[in-house]
């Protein structure tokens, strides 16, 4: 086995452990619902990126979409000192962490994706581009 095989079978089992735990964690009640769903998700999120397929990297940043979307909300309500009856909010401390992680995982393949279409040459040429008659009425 090489170096990168290795490294990949590493990769695999420490994210089979992360689900794995997740999943303890919500049918267990030993995390908060929302915080075990998380997990989760994340975890399934990085088993997906240890495949070199464009469909589990897709699949992968459309899991990671939950966690991060829970992560901010859960952050600008406690920036704002906000809580609701409706929604249980995160720690802050949790909230920061599955954002990095789900930010992770939108930037493991640069060159695509969300990240990809945000960083691309192309995209940002093209939005130069659109720009131009805009600036150009305003000066004119």
């Amino acid at each position: 086995m090489t170096a990168p095989d290795r490294r990949r079978l590493a990769a695999r089992i420490a994210a089979g452990l992360v689900t794995l735990l997740g999943l303890v964690s919500l049918v267990g009640d030993y995390l908060a619902r929302s915080t075990a769903l998380d997990v989760l998700l994340i975890g399934a999120a990085l088993l997906l990126l240890s495949r070199e397929s464009v469909w589990s990297f897709r699949l992968a940043e459309v899991i990671a979409l939950w966690p991060a979307t829970v992560a901010l909300v859960s952050l600008v309500a406690n920036l704002y000192g906000g809580s609701s009856e409706l929604a249980s909010l995160q720690a802050p401390l949790a909230a920061a962490v599955f954002l990095a992680l789900a930010v992770g995982v939108f930037c493991a393949r640069p060159s695509r994706g969300l990240i990809g279409v945000v960083t691309s040459e192309r995209a940002t040429s093209d939005r130069l581009w659109r720009l131009t008659p805009a600036r150009e009425g305003a000066l004119g």
